[in-house]
């Protein structure tokens, strides 16, 4: 299975995904991690009913509440209280304290005056006003995060407001990257003619950092000890990417290498531009992917083949969403084979719009800025004029 489309590649590689193991991080370090097992709410939230504004909590006993209460105490936040009001007391009462048997209401500060030991009630108290009910956020033993959660700051303040101090997590996927470009120099290496700095590199682990994942970058190697360097990455990551050496003189480096490590091939070169030279193969447990060294075709090569994996993975989504916009400015081209658009995308008044940016060659840096959709072009399909619509892929 070499030759695909696009979407057989991508089913290709989400039938094999490799397995993470889990691991316990405080929550403190849990943003953006991934929930290992569904997480049980150990208490109710809140324990007991508490007052929802500042003012009184009253007793009654028939189902109309009088206007008038004796005040008969007052309770600080951090207070348990245990005597019952009856019928016709009050208590003062703060936001989020809890409240003493008995409350039928919490009527607000705001809504009452005081004369002598008596409290006057200046507006109609419905029964169950002002107080939050024991579970009422969440009840003891339900299901309060899920598993493949990915945890944000409202995460974090539930497992925070349950005394939840630790959670069992995926571990990060671990990814490596190999620059196979003999003329490609990272930072700090003096630069000779004819040389280039990694761009592909960096952009790459920025990549992986974004969805989730921790990047190690390989220290290039003569091409003798290659294959050997990429069994040593195997056993220390779940993903290789290889950019660079995807197409030389009618082979493929990076393919050899994979071939020479008994890796298999699962599909070689799709009809895509940019990166039609793009290709995956497996060994045992382990994803090796050849991506392009022009530094745009390798960012779409990432999103349409190594970000699914890395999503899905984790539990996520594994394609990013699709919708129609409408192309502002246009693309004047016509596609010969599929092409992958790099191109803005925002909602607006209108609805989608998608503006194509500059500097569309594989090549050029130029058109990743501020490129946050990819716009889909069919095969065979002419120049796209301003206005039209288009289907477009969210990064």
């Amino acid at each position: 299975m070499q030759h695909l489309s696009l979407e057989q590649a991508q089913q290709a590689l989400l039938a094999i995904l490799p397995k993470l193991k889990t691991e316990p991080v405080a929550i403190a370090d849990a943003l953006g991690r991934v929930l290992a097992s569904d997480l049980a709410a150990p208490r109710s939230l809140p324990a007991s009913e508490q007052s929802a504004v500042d003012g009184y909590a009253v007793g009654c006993s028939t189902s109309t509440i009088p206007g008038s209460f004796r005040m008969v105490g007052r309770y600080r936040l951090g207070d348990s209280p245990e005597q019952p009001l009856q019928h016709n007391e009050a208590v003062e009462v703060k936001t989020g304290g809890n409240l003493p048997p008995g409350t039928c209401a919490v009527v607000p500060r705001e809504k009452t005056r005081c004369d002598s030991d008596m409290l006057l009630v200046e507006e109609m108290v419905k029964p169950g006003q002002n107080i939050k009910s024991q579970g009422e956020d969440f009840c003891r033993g339900e299901i309060m995060l899920g598993e493949y959660t990915q945890l944000d700051a409202g995460s974090i303040a539930l497992l925070a407001a349950m005394g939840i101090e630790t959670v069992p997590v995926y571990r990060r996927p671990r990814i490596g990257i190999v620059n196979l470009a003999p003329n490609v120099v990272p930072a700090g290496i003096p630069i000779r003619p004819g040389q280039t700095r990694d761009s592909n590199g960096p952009m790459l682990t920025a990549l992986v950092q974004q969805h989730g994942g921790t990047a190690v970058i390989a220290a290039n190697a003569p091409n003798r000890e290659m294959a050997s360097r990429l069994l040593e990455l195997l056993e220390e990551v779940d993903i290789v990417i290889c950019t660079g050496g995807s197409y030389t003189e009618n082979s493929s480096d990076a393919r050899e290498f994979f071939t020479a490590i008994g890796a298999r091939v699962l599909y070689w070169d799709i009809a895509i531009q940019p990166g039609s030279h793009t290709g995956a193969a497996r060994l045992d447990s382990g994803l090796l992917f050849s991506l392009s060294g022009n530094p745009a075709a390798c960012f779409v090569g990432y999103h349409v083949f190594v970000a699914p994996v890395i999503r899905a993975m984790q539990g996520q989504a594994a394609m990013p969403k699709r919708v129609i916009a409408r192309c502002i400015n246009g693309f004047g081209k016509a596609a010969n084979s599929r092409r992958l658009v790099r191109a803005r995308a925002w909602y607006g008044n209108s609805g989608w719009e998608a503006e194509v940016l500059p500097g569309q060659k594989p090549s050029m840096i130029r058109s990743l800025l501020q490129c946050n959709a990819l716009i889909d072009i069919a095969a065979g399909s002419p120049a796209v004029p301003a206005g039209s619509s288009v289907e477009v892929m969210l990064l």
